[in-house]
């Protein structure tokens, strides 16, 4: 009588990805991650590996933190028991800050979850291999320390050079594509300063918000890196105007906490010019607040009991 072959245990493999950048170019893409990560499950197929049929990808999500939509419903799968084996490009696509990580990690051995690193499979479940694990875990949040650090650096170095760190492209201005420094857009330049003029001349954020509607002008076009859909393009509104109207770029110089520092963007309006509108909507702002104290002043001797000239 011939033996039947033994059947292993089918394992339920779940692949999970992730990158800070939203992008598919890149080989360190979610998608390259994961075609690596299937190849390996493939290659075990033999063991009783199966894929779940269900991806797990994080894209444009730090490792920083672990709220993350993919990664808290591969959670949430791990708990019901419906996942053996979770398989990852590397440990820090699972996480970069060794507290997450060794929780993580914790929370898949009291499940039986089995970690398994594509690019490492050779690590297994003995007391060496959890050493390795968590050093590695530590490396990961050491190689993040260093990144900030360095963004740090050249963040500084950037301020130090008059150049701009980052944010969004304010209006008048766009983004050279190779140094993202700022490089006068002319069409909106000339708008800003028709904005600051109308301000000098003594017209109030509403009523240059309500000029610019009426000439067509709609606000800057911005389409996000991580998220995606347009924003902006839409009409003036009278506390953008006045954000413009405050906002010391338009003097080729940066904000820096309560001061300034000087850019090397070229202005686009004068010191001259800059001022006037500034000290109209201080005035402005005074007159406002004198006035707003009158009338308090006047319902405090009104509720006081003091006689009306009408009566007795």
């Amino acid at each position: 009588m011939s033996r039947q072959p033994t059947r292993l245990p089918v394992s339920r493999c779940a692949i999970y990805t992730r990158q800070s950048i939203d992008t598919r170019s890149d080989f360190t893409s979610c998608q390259a991650q994961f075609e690596v990560c299937r190849n390996y499950l493939k290659s075990q197929k033999w063991l009783g590996w199966r894929w779940i049929e269900e991806r797990f990808d994080d894209e444009g999500y730090s490792g920083a933190t672990l709220d993350r939509p993919a990664l808290q419903r591969l959670l949430e799968k791990v708990r019901r028991g419906e996942i053996d084996r979770v398989l990852v490009y590397s440990l820090d696509r699972l996480s970069r800050n060794v507290i997450d990580g060794l929780q993580l990690l914790q929370e898949f051995r009291q499940r039986g979850v089995a970690p398994v690193v594509a690019t490492y499979p050779e690590l297994g479940s003995a007391a060496q291999d959890n050493l390795i694990i968590n050093i590695l875990t530590v490396f990961a949040e050491f190689e993040r320390e260093l990144m900030r650090s360095r963004i740090a650096e050249v963040r500084a170095a950037l301020e130090r050079q008059g150049k701009r760190v980052g944010g969004a492209v304010p209006y008048g201005y766009d983004a050279d594509p190779f140094t993202k420094q700022l490089v006068v857009n002319g069409e909106e330049a000339r708008r800003v300063r028709e904005m600051f003029t109308m301000a000098a001349e003594g017209r109030r954020p509403s009523e240059i918000a309500r000029i610019a509607k009426e000439r067509g002008w709609h606000t800057k076009v911005r389409e996000g890196r991580r998220t995606g859909p347009v924003s902006g393009g839409n009409p003036w509104t009278a506390r953008q105007v006045l954000a413009t109207l405050s906002n010391p770029v338009y003097l080729g110089k940066f904000a820096d906490g309560d001061g300034t520092r000087e850019g090397v963007h070229k202005a686009v309006v004068s010191e001259e010019l800059f001022e006037a509108a500034r000290r109209q909507i201080e005035s402005r702002r005074t007159r406002h607040r004198a006035g707003r104290n009158t009338r308090r002043d006047g319902r405090s001797r009104g509720s006081s009991g003091a006689p009306d000239a009408a009566g007795p």
